[in-house]
């Protein structure tokens, strides 16, 4: 599509004259901090972190907090079970408390999830605009990126390239907030010669690098699924500012909160004088006596 200037121009005038109202949220007044973070209607987001770190609860506490028109395409697993997953962050619940609540309260949970349209089949970029075009969600999420189809196109690069390309489409065209969970390869995370566990970088994500350039916010989750402690940084933000913030993640109740503490740090490995690290023949670290003599040793 061929605009002018000046049609432009107007466009942005009524849009500067509506001061954004309903098109864009703080990160801020969901997640209480001392940062600055903005989101607009228009803007394409990428999420990515390690498999069971909670990505899907994060997006979740933040359209729960959010209650803006969402079409959720879930393409990971049943739709019972993300309903679910949604009551649970929007009233504190259990699994079980759901189970054991839901047939006194059905009317008032439905009622309160009336925002919400969960889509179980995987559309083609055909499909999906005209889901968009009926139900005129303000956000669209992809849960996951990874799952959308592309007809007549197998390769996983050109895959990623042509599902980046429709998204960034859609997302201008119908002027919403796409978000696109996706997952990343073990070499990411994890540093193939010595097994260390690295940091993420925006092109942590599975395919090919389409998607982060495509998206206007590249936002990495890390953390360790054995503790609470998440950190959401950003790896890429066009018209906002950075962040590197620091959440608890309420398992029981698939719940981000927001947390000015930070994760306990290990202390790195010590070596004592006199020893130096060596390796095993079973490639294990161990220890071995250098024969270094320090300046208090007797001689």
């Amino acid at each position: 599509v061929t605009q002018k200037a000046s049609e432009l121009g107007a466009s942005l005038r009524k849009r500067i004259a509506s001061n954004w109202e309903g098109r864009e949220f703080y990160l801020q007044n969901l997640f209480p901090g001392e940062y600055n973070f903005r989101v607009r209607t228009g803007d394409m987001i990428e999420i990515i972190g390690d498999a069971g770190l909670g990505k899907t609860a994060f997006i979740i506490s933040l359209l729960t907090a959010l209650k803006w028109k969402t079409l959720y395409f879930n393409l990971e697993m049943k739709s019972e079970t993300v309903y679910r997953r949604f009551l649970q962050n929007l009233y504190d619940l259990t699994e079980l408390d759901v189970y054991e609540q839901y047939a006194a309260r059905y009317a008032e949970f439905d009622a309160e999830l009336d925002w919400l349209s969960i889509v179980n089949d995987p559309p083609d970029s055909m499909m999906l605009e005209k889901l968009i075009a009926v139900h005129q969600p303000k956000i669209v999420v992809f849960d996951t990126f990874d799952d959308i189809p592309t007809k007549g196109v197998n390769d996983p690069t050109s895959r990623t390239e042509h599902a980046a390309r429709a998204i960034r489409r859609l997302t201008d065209k119908f002027d919403l907030v796409a978000v696109c969970i996706h997952h990343i390869t073990k070499n990411a995370v994890v540093d193939g010669e010595t097994g260390k566990r690295k940091a993420l970088t925006i092109h942590s994500g599975k395919g090919s690098s389409a998607l982060e350039q495509k998206s206007d916010i590249v936002l990495m989750l890390e953390g360790n699924e054995k503790d609470e402690f998440r950190t959401l940084k950003s790896g890429k933000t066009r018209d906002t500012d950075p962040i590197d913030l620091c959440f608890k993640y309420d398992k029981p109740f698939l719940k981000y909160r927001a947390s000015q503490e930070r994760p306990p740090v290990k202390p790195p490995l010590k070596v004592t004088t006199g020893t130096r690290l060596a390796k095993n023949n079973g490639g294990d670290s161990g220890t071995e006596n250098s024969g270094f003599r320090g300046p208090d040793s007797p001689i």
